[in-house]
């Protein structure tokens, strides 16, 4: 199961200046945008922001400009560049990003913290369940994989990871 995070600066909530909140999206293929939309949002995201405002890891494609970016590095460092930005992301790397970073603030959604424990109760609601498919019964080095990323020791070394059998039955019945 993967956490997300929402990471942005939020100035004036901060106490820092009232200014204009800048904001990174994610192409409409996202699966962290699909969570982010079904989870947080409740519906599809709606913001209409002005082209040049998008971030692309592709500048010749002008579809990827117009629908952001997939790449957690590349959202960070834009909030991190850029007073009054905001996105959401992964959370792989966001909490260390933003220790590293004074100008990246990992944000709570309703008053919850993106912890472990919130996402097992299901009070952090920016989180989704992981899957592995494989072509017909895995093969030995295929069942190997599938078997260490379900293990103690790839859950405890992923901080954004968790298992799922620990996480509140009613909450994964939610994300089915």
């Amino acid at each position: 199961m993967l956490i997300h995070h929402l990471v942005g600066v939020l100035p004036k909530d901060l106490g820092g200046a009232d200014i204009d909140i800048y904001i990174l999206s994610r192409s409409s293929t996202s699966t962290t945008r699909t969570t982010f939309e079904k989870y947080v949002l409740g519906e599809p995201e709606t913001v209409q922001i002005p082209a040049g405002q998008i971030i692309s890891n592709n500048n010749n494609n002008s579809s990827s400009r117009q629908n952001g970016t997939n790449y957690n590095s590349v959202l960070l460092d834009k909030v991190a560049q850029n007073d009054g930005a905001i996105t959401y992301t992964g959370a792989s790397g966001a909490t260390s990003y933003a220790q590293k970073n004074s100008g990246v603030v990992v944000a709570t959604i309703d008053g919850n913290a993106p912890t472990a424990s919130l996402v097992k109760s299901n009070a952090y609601k920016f989180w989704n369940i992981g899957h592995m498919y494989t072509k017909g019964k895995p093969q030995d080095l295929a069942q190997a994989f599938i078997d260490y990323m379900t293990s103690s020791d790839a859950l405890s070394a992923d901080s954004s990871s968790i298992d799922v059998n620990s996480v509140n039955q009613a909450a994964v019945q939610s994300r089915q």
